[in-house]
Parts: structure tokens; sequence; C-alpha cells
């Protein structure tokens, strides 16, 4: 993959940004949000490089929330994907369509809801519940 920042740089970028947000407000809670797929990576090598490129930020950051102290939670966004493009605008497949702007809001607000109604916890709480990395 060719992207102008390389992979250790993000991750580390990542990692420095969720360590400095506990570190300036140690009662937050913080959230996560998974990077989404896309159907075209610019710079990609291989058709799939860009989307390996991605989980492993993802799961990075997903490490570094459980590594941290304090109520860290993560929506993974489970229900976009790249086999249905429906969820893309299909210009450019980057961008999501009306559809998955629509799954994306309502994951985003039911994640939000979730981790509201559940007290706050030592151990990293996904959304949905049952997901894992």
């Amino acid at each position: 993959m060719t992207f102008s920042t390389p992979l250790r740089k993000i991750c580390e970028a990542v990692g420095t940004l969720l360590k400095e947000l506990r570190q300036m407000l140690p009662l937050c809670r913080i959230v996560w949000s998974n990077i989404l797929p896309r159907l075209f990576w610019y710079g990609e090598s291989s058709k799939n490089a860009g989307e390996r490129v991605r989980e492993e930020i993802n799961r990075h950051a997903y490490n570094k929330c459980k590594s941290l102290s304090g109520d860290n939670r993560v929506i993974f966004h489970k229900a976009i994907t790249r086999h249905d493009h429906s969820t893309f605008r299909m210009n450019d497949g980057i961008h999501l369509s009306p559809k998955g702007y629509r799954i994306f809001r309502d994951q985003l607000r039911e994640g939000v809801r979730y981790f509201c109604a559940n007290p706050p916890c030592p151990d990293l709480v996904g959304f949905p519940p049952q997901e894992r990395l």
C-alpha cells in the first residue's frame, strides 16, 4: 500500500490521541467509532490492502482503549460492509449512500443509548455488545 503516512505513524497518532484524551478528561467516557470500510482505496497496491490497513488501525485503537484506564467504549459498525454496495455511493465507492448514512447514524445513536444505559465498566465495552475485533 502506498499511503503518504505509514501505518505505524497513524497507529501511534491514534494511540497518542486516545491517551491524551484520557489524561485531559479522566472521568469522561471515551468512545472510538471504527473507521468504516470502503469499496475503493486510492493508492491501494492490491485488492484488499486498504481494508487490511483500516482493520489494523481499528484493532490498534481497540487495544489502546482496552489498555487505558477509565470507561472506554467501541462502536464496531458491522452493518456496513464492502459486500453491500447499496451502502456506498456508486460514483466513488468511498462515501456512504443515503442508506449507508442512515445505518451509520442509527448505529451511532444505538451505541450511545446502549452505553448510557449501562453503568461505567472497567472492561472495554463494544456495540453491538456481542461483537469483538
